[in-house]
């Protein structure tokens, strides 16, 4: 049997027989690969060492926020090419002594942070900058992950406009003005736990959020 790959090379396209049964499959395919480009940015191409904040949907320029201590945010980043991750990182624009920490959580299957994939470790906030980690984690095409940041301190950093979130939670039944776009939940300062805390609370995009950055190697 012939057929030709999409633009996503996992993305395989049989030909079309004479019984035509591959009609409606390829729709399927050409509706997943116009998916995957909602997110086909995110990835070692034509522009090298470029990095990518989680939950952002679009905004024209960054701006910050100093977000309180001891409280676990998780915000999402979409992989829609098998990559590794290769540095993650905040960027503390007004010092204030204590850490971050930042991590990585696969997606429980319901749109929420699960088990933990990755504790990173922590950065020191009592300089400004950038605070980045080398990490190595591979992450297959199609993969939610959640970006997790909490602190002992609040410093201000580097983060996404209110309303420039991705909507990935939707809205209340009240239909209200602002989108759901992560989970927070309060958290003593410490290493991450093996899964997310339960009793997570929804953030909306009503407030500027911290900017939690990843970098692709490959």
């Amino acid at each position: 049997m012939g057929g030709t790959y999409t633009t996503k090379k996992y993305l395989y396209k049989p030909d079309v027989n004479s019984t035509g049964w591959g009609t409606l499959f390829n729709l399927m395919i050409d509706i997943l690969d116009r998916v995957f480009d909602l997110a086909g940015y995110r990835r070692v191409g034509a522009t090298p060492d470029r990095w990518y904040p989680a939950g952002m949907r679009s905004c024209a320029a960054l701006t910050t926020v100093a977000p309180t201590a001891n409280v676990l945010r998780a915000y999402p980043h979409i992989v829609p090419y098998k990559t590794t991750l290769d540095k993650i990182a905040v960027n503390c624009t007004t010092l204030t002594a204590g850490k971050q920490r930042l991590g990585l959580y696969a997606d429980d299957g319901n749109c929420a942070p699960g088990a933990r994939l990755l504790d990173a470790g922590e950065v020191d906030t009592g300089t400004t900058g950038v605070k980045l980690i080398d990490i190595s984690q591979t992450i297959e095409a199609g993969t939610l992950l959640w970006l997790v940041v909490v602190g002992n301190a609040a410093p201000t950093l580097r983060a996404t406009p209110a309303n420039a979130g991705s909507p990935i939670l939707g809205y209340d039944n009240t239909l209200g003005t602002d989108a759901a776009i992560g989970w927070s939940v309060a958290y003593a300062y410490a290493a991450l736990p093996a899964t997310f805390p339960g009793g997570a609370a929804v953030i909306t995009a009503a407030a500027a959020q911290p900017a939690i950055f990843v970098r692709a190697s490959a």
